[in-house]
């Protein structure tokens, strides 16, 4: 009987010490959301000098996921009428459905991101980004 309850005492301790190891890891990774407020496309002369490389036009693979040594996934949630291209580093990553939710898989030195409308008429933008935790963007 006492090398039951030894065993079962055991058995608690190891759980209590694996359950408080779990919510220290889940707090090291601080979730956070950024909204990114619309504003009118300001016209320039030439390109638009947040995107560095377009969408795509052939079916070619993409040559890079993005800078950094480890890849980072940042979610993007869209609450206006307005389908968004997402550009990471000004690199096109995917367009965003008006109403809609996404993730885009980057490298984790990323450190700005640009939405534009396919209209081009409104455009997001946020700088300093970083992969430390969990980031939504909200698109307002």
């Amino acid at each position: 009987m006492k090398m039951i309850k030894k065993t079962m005492l055991y058995v608690a301790a190891i759980m209590l010490t694996t359950t408080l190891s779990l919510s220290a890891n889940a707090q090291t990774a601080p979730k956070t959301k950024i909204d990114l407020h619309q504003t009118k496309v300001t016209p320039t002369r030439g390109s638009n000098p947040n995107i560095k490389v377009d969408r795509p036009t052939t079916d070619n693979a993409a040559t890079s996921r993005g800078s950094g040594s480890s890849t980072c996934r940042i979610y993007l949630s869209n609450y206006t009428d307005y389908s968004i291209d997402i550009y990471v580093d000004g690199v096109w990553k995917g367009t965003l459905g008006a109403w809609s939710e996404a993730y885009v898989n980057t490298g984790s030195g990323y450190t700005t991101l640009y939405g534009i409308s396919v209209g081009k008429t409104t455009e997001w933008k946020f700088d300093g980004a970083n992969c430390q935790g969990s980031y939504t963007y909200n698109f307002y």
